[in-house]
């Protein structure tokens, strides 16, 4: 698991475990990554988005500009990270 997957998990356990994190995430979440020690860009826009048991949110990432077969298996190489994320799902 890379730095920024690893962070991304605490992120989420964190907001998991601790509901005054989560509402400071949900309303300043590129203040909050910084304090976490992830640095968003202060040209990029950060948006995090709560799914519930009635709403669940699909992020469709931009796409490269060149989209090469090792990027195409390695995100099938990823594909059951992101099961647990579909559990939800009817």
């Amino acid at each position: 698991m890379n730095n920024q997957a690893f962070a991304y998990t605490n992120l989420i356990e964190k907001c998991w475990t601790d509901a005054s994190f989560k509402v400071k995430f949900l309303a300043s979440p590129a203040e909050m990554l910084a304090l976490e020690g992830v640095q968003v860009p202060s040209s990029m826009s950060v948006h995090v988005v709560d799914n519930t048991s009635v709403a669940f949110t699909i992020v469709i990432p931009a796409a490269p500009e060149k989209l090469s077969e090792d990027l195409l298996e390695l995100l099938g190489q990823h594909s059951e990270e992101m099961a647990p994320h579909f559990q939800a799902l009817p």
